[in-house]
């Protein structure tokens, strides 16, 4: 059984959703979708860590993180934060 993800991980991901202009209910649900889960208490530290890792390389190579906040483009930028596999 996979470990679930850490504390620290879980406060990563949420401050780098922050970071990104994203709700924290909005990254927990395409977290949750594109898992499967029921809940965001059931993701596992290997579901977790591609998400933190997409997240933080599009923070480091965005000049413009201003770009992300933008409410209009909500579904897009769900998309480009937690790509679909």
């Amino acid at each position: 059984m996979n470990q679930l993800a850490t504390e620290p991980q879980r406060k990563k991901f949420f401050a780098l959703a922050k970071d990104l202009g994203y709700e924290a209910n909005i990254a927990k649900d395409r977290a949750k979708i594109k898992y499967n889960l029921e809940s965001f208490t059931q993701i596992t530290s290997e579901q977790i860590s591609p998400i933190i890792d997409t997240m933080q390389n599009k923070l480091n190579t965005t000049p413009h993180k201003h770009q992300f906040a933008c409410t209009k483009c909500h579904t897009h930028l769900e998309l480009v934060f937690i790509p679909e596999d």
